[in-house]
């Protein structure tokens, strides 16, 4: 996969300020990994460094795991076209 980023619109933005913070899981403020992936994206990131990240940070996440919060979150954003290539 190729390195996205967060469109320009929101990347300075947190999920609340962007108006997500009604979608579930991952895109909530609460959610450690959908912050780290968030703050990731701003600058533009690869999936595998998005799973490393998720995997280096959070305690006792499996790699697998980590793998499918990082696809559930980037589907999420792709699905909202708030995610553009880096």
């Amino acid at each position: 996969m190729a390195k996205v980023r967060l469109k320009a619109s929101v990347g300075e933005l947190s999920p609340e300020e962007a108006g997500l913070d009604g979608l579930p899981e991952l895109v909530a403020a609460d959610s450690p990994a959908g912050m780290l992936i968030w703050k990731a994206l701003a600058e533009g990131a690869e999936r595998a460094d998005l799973i490393d990240l998720l995997v280096r940070n959070l305690e006792d996440l499996q790699p697998d795991r980590a793998a499918d919060d990082v696809d559930a979150m980037l589907i999420q954003l792709r699905d909202l076209d708030l995610l553009e290539d880096a």
